[in-house]
């Protein structure tokens, strides 16, 4: 008989915690949903989707609902009341316009911010280069990494439960901040840093900054890009 991977069995409790978890956020959400009077053609599924990757009521109709029940949502999760500031300041405030001298300036702080809160992956951090509006984008932007992939770490490692109810709450809020501002990720990845290091916010904070206002840092093999996505 073969011996029991002590890793692998933790993996599989703290995966059978998350799914728990999902689950008691997925039917609390869909009560605070039905309750919700701005939601006036929201109809509460008969079967919710068990993953909620695929529960569409809640992932579309969150950027819809009252700000009070956004408000209840973030409430379950670790600094869910500076997670629902963000949000609401995403939806509420303009996005500023930068000059793209501006947004050089910002990019010269991003690898500093870096290697502050220390990266779990290599990368070269010096800027490579900065294409503006009008500028043609080389065909290499499209083979780039986004920042975030600098901090992946491996859901294999055993987690306090304070670090687990953030690395769940951050898998569960995924979709609906995604589609929340048009399918991009970096939304979801300020608003969610608010549970984890201080560092890492600081660089998902600079990177937000930027896309707000419609530039795209990325990390190719020479070092990080910069684009205007206004183009896209």
């Amino acid at each position: 008989m073969s011996r029991l991977d002590p890793q692998l069995l933790v993996h599989e409790q703290q995966n059978a915690w998350m799914k728990r978890k999902f689950v008691e956020w997925q039917s609390t959400w869909h009560d605070y949903f039905q309750a919700d009077l701005t939601l006036v053609e929201y109809e509460r599924p008969t079967y919710p989707p068990k993953d909620i990757c695929s529960d569409f009521d809640l992932i579309f109709n969150f950027a819809q609902a009252a700000t009070v029940t956004r408000e209840k949502c973030f409430a379950h999760f670790p600094n869910g009341a500076e997670m629902h500031r963000r949000f609401e300041s995403y939806l509420s405030e303009p996005a500023p316009a930068l000059a793209a001298t501006e947004a050089s300036q910002l990019l010269e702080c991003l690898p500093a911010l870096i290697k502050a809160a220390g990266p779990t992956a290599e990368a070269k951090l010096e800027i490579a280069a900065i294409f503006e509006e009008q500028d043609r984008l080389p065909e290499e932007i499209y083979n780039t990494d986004s920042i975030p992939t600098l901090f992946e770490t491996s859901l294999f490692e055993p987690a306090s439960v304070e670090s687990m109810s953030a690395t769940a709450a951050h898998l569960f809020l995924t979709e609906p901040l995604y589609a929340s501002a048009g399918n991009y990720y970096e939304l979801r990845d300020w608003v969610t840093a608010a549970m984890f290091d201080p560092k890492r916010d600081a660089v998902y904070a600079l990177v937000y900054r930027l896309w707000q206002s419609r530039w795209q840092p990325r990390l190719g093999t020479d070092g990080i890009m910069l684009f205007n996505r206004s183009r896209c």
